[in-house]
């Protein structure tokens, strides 16, 4: 855990950092660990579901993952890395995630592709943009040109839960995965978990 553990809230002192976390999403969980495990991570991912379903935390396994110091890539992410703590605190500059309903706007994602012409410090560069479904057309039309041509180690993953509302263009570039609706005896495991802890 993170030196601030202890002062945090409940949901991000036990929000999930390893694959083995990820309540309720079996299918989910299975594909993303593969991908990191073989090295084989699209330019693109397009996480989709319920609301709560585990999307963005999801993302943030994955970025944790791909750039986890440790050799063994069995057991990324460790979560316990400087890495890996960089990430779960918000401090990793290899990491940017963006809240696309507060900023959805087509200037926001020509900064994003400035800052994304920049080399990674680790292995990647990730942006999670959650509510991604909340950018603007022309935000869409902007990013679409990143997927397209995505620079070198770069992963980009929109969460969201309305993928009615991301364009065509921008869904068929991306490997998607749906998040199912989270059952009462996840939430229950879950919670057990909490308690012991």
């Amino acid at each position: 855990m993170s030196n601030n553990s202890y002062s945090q809230p409940l949901t991000l002192k036990f929000r999930p950092r390893r694959f083995e976390d990820m309540s309720g999403q079996p299918a989910a969980r299975v594909i993303l660990k593969q991908m990191v495990r073989t090295g084989k991570v699209p330019p693109g991912l397009l996480l989709w579901g319920a609301y709560g379903s585990g999307k963005t935390s999801s993302a943030r396994i994955v970025a944790s993952a791909l750039n986890c110091e440790i050799e063994d890539v069995e057991q990324r992410p460790c979560g316990r890395c400087s890495t890996c703590e960089e990430i779960v605190d918000g401090k990793s500059s290899d990491v940017i995630e963006i809240d696309a309903a507060s900023s959805g706007l087509v200037e926001d994602v020509r900064n994003l592709r400035q800052q994304l012409r920049f080399s990674p410090v680790g292995r990647y560069r990730i942006t999670i943009l959650d509510e991604a479904h909340e950018l603007t057309t022309k935000g869409q039309q902007s990013l679409l040109k990143i997927l397209e041509e995505p620079p070198p180690n770069v992963v980009i993953i929109l969460a969201t839960t309305n993928p009615d509302r991301v364009l065509d263009t921008v869904a068929s570039r991306c490997f998607s995965i749906q998040f199912r609706k989270i059952t009462v005896n996840d939430i229950a495991s879950r919670l057990m978990y909490i308690a012991k802890a």
